[in-house]
């Protein structure tokens, strides 16, 4: 079985983070950049969270600075955010998309603590699509929808991807806000 989902650059020293259940049960892993289909290992991951971070075989592919901050601030009810992902990908073409619209909610589905609702759009494909701010930073990870609504998303709060972060000890932290 192939699973598809979007997956971002977390440092220069080519980490990429995606969700856990993008890459659960995965033999083998493979991401693409700039068209190129690059294997990666899985370096940690935390079910509960549903995030993982991935190692690509080559590291000089990521050879340009991390372009955001991670910010991990509270989003607040109203703020605009975007989502760039590579949704339904089979349908909609390799090229990647940008929706927007705001956070909904401070909690997630169900009132987690660990997630917030945004109105952007979000397809299959989006799973562990970045979450931007107006300001440019990456204040979460876009996990879910629920398909028989329109607009109504999830992200992973951005604390979540900073606890994952510092597990790995070489971590370079340089774009943390």
């Amino acid at each position: 079985m192939t699973a598809t989902g979007t997956g971002f650059a977390v440092s220069q020293s080519g980490i990429i983070c995606t969700n856990f259940h993008v890459i659960q049960g995965s033999k083998k892993i493979y991401v693409y950049i700039d068209g190129l289909k690059v294997r990666a290992q899985v370096l940690v991951a935390d079910e509960s969270a549903d995030l993982a971070l991935l190692k690509i075989d080559k590291n000089n592919l990521i050879n340009k600075p991390i372009p955001y901050k991670f910010d991990d601030y509270n989003p607040i009810i109203g703020e605009n955010v975007f989502v760039l992902g590579f949704p339904s990908s089979n349908i909609l073409g390799q090229d990647i998309k940008l929706t927007n619209g705001i956070v909904s909610s401070s909690k997630g589905f169900k009132d987690d603590n660990s997630t917030f609702q945004i109105s952007a759009p979000i397809q299959p494909g989006n799973s562990g699509s970045p979450l931007f701010n107006d300001k440019g930073n990456l204040i979460g990870i876009i996990n879910s929808g629920v398909p028989s609504m329109e607009n109504v998303g999830y992200s992973i709060k951005m604390k979540h991807l900073l606890n994952l972060m510092k597990k790995i000890p070489s971590f370079p932290f340089s774009n943390r806000k």
